[in-house]
């Protein structure tokens, strides 16, 4: 199984009841929405009222005749939003609010008061049902199982998490980012939604987020080599070149027959025309994993590794160990596009050794 699809297999989370519609023009400080009720016909004069579970700041603002709303002065954060009506059954969500992306419209639906619950609780067959689904890949069946769970108790992690599973699933992934942050903000030290955060960063192609989510992993699980050495791919990213080597070093330490991490070194040395590292670690992986897909790109590296050192040697005049390292670039790829140069030059030296001789 490759990266790509283990990173898919942990990603987790997921916001309240949003739903996928256009998101329209709108500042970074505003957020809209619309509610309705079962039938979907617009319900007005509600009250919608968000309060920041951080500041405690609330903004608030009514539903006009089409069931829409508009709430201004938003600040980044987590908000505990609730809607009220005379006549309809209150509606309690968690939202979190961003003022760098798109905040995605929310969209409610009220229930009248006496009306039997759509989100009534879910029984242990249901939950156990729904938690089957997860593991079949069948998320769409599975997650409105737990959004009536979430909805029911928004401090429920174990069905938020289940939710972020089938979202990231879906590829939803700023909605399952969403659900992992708000564990966190209850549960600081959950394993687990740190490890599906910091994994659906990597799906959704943030780097930098998802270098901060690893960094706090790191110090969670210091003996897993994977973590170390995915971290070392995030300061790579980031031109962390001095960070990046420690984590793959970390990685090694914790695991000495793990081939990956000395490519990457390799290539990191390299990067810092730091070739005698470079070239140890590239042999290193050679010699651990001699027929993986990645080995003839590795043996190419190698190669022009040894030929970089060959000619830095030959100009510091020591001449033995020149010719060693450019015969092992040959050795390593004679076809390369330093292979004549790398023959010339042996020549030469070996020429050049013979007339001090004389």
């Amino acid at each position: 199984m490759n990266r790509a699809a283990k990173v898919l297999l942990f990603l987790l989370a997921v916001s309240f009841l949003t739903v996928a519609t256009p998101i329209i023009a709108q500042d970074s400080t505003r957020l809209i929405g619309k509610v309705t009720d079962k039938d979907n016909k617009p319900i007005s004069g509600a009250l919608v009222s968000a309060t920041n579970r951080s500041t405690g700041e609330t903004v608030r603002a009514n539903t006009d005749s089409s069931g829409r709303f508009m709430l201004f002065g938003m600040r980044d954060g987590v908000y505990r939003v609730v809607i009220t009506k005379q006549g309809y059954k209150n509606v309690e969500l968690e939202k979190r609010f961003s003022t760098n992306f798109p905040n995605r419209p929310v969209e409610v639906s009220m229930e009248a008061e006496g009306s039997e619950s759509a989100g009534a609780a879910v029984t242990q067959e249901e939950a156990e049902a729904a938690v089957q689904q997860v593991r079949e890949g069948k998320f769409e069946e599975a997650l409105p199982v737990f959004l009536r769970v979430v909805e029911g108790d928004p401090g429920a992690s174990w069905a938020r998490l289940n939710a972020g599973v089938c979202l990231g699933g879906l590829n939803r992934y700023q909605e399952a980012l969403e659900q992992f942050e708000a564990v966190l903000e209850a549960e600081p030290e959950n394993i687990n939604a740190i490890i599906l955060a910091a994994n659906t960063c990597l799906g959704m192609r943030d780097a930098a987020k998802a270098l901060g989510y690893y960094e706090l992993l790191s110090q969670h699980r210091s003996n897993d080599p994977e973590v170390w050495f995915t971290l070392g791919d995030l300061y790579n990213y980031a031109e962390k070149r001095d960070e990046a080597i420690q984590a793959y070093q970390k990685a090694v330490e914790i695991k000495e027959d793990y081939p990956d991490p000395h490519m990457k070194l390799g290539a990191t040395f390299q990067v810092l025309e730091d070739y005698e590292q470079a070239a140890a670690h590239f042999e290193r992986y050679l010699e651990l994993a001699p027929d993986s897909a990645q080995a003839k790109q590795v043996r190419g590296m190698a190669a022009d590794v040894h030929f970089e050192l060959g000619g830095k040697l030959t100009e510091e005049m020591l001449y033995e160990e020149a010719i060693k390292h450019l015969e092992r670039s040959l050795e390593l790829a004679p076809d390369s596009k330093n292979a004549e140069e790398a023959r010339s030059m042996i020549d030469a030296i070996k020429e050049q050794m013979e007339g001090g001789q004389t």
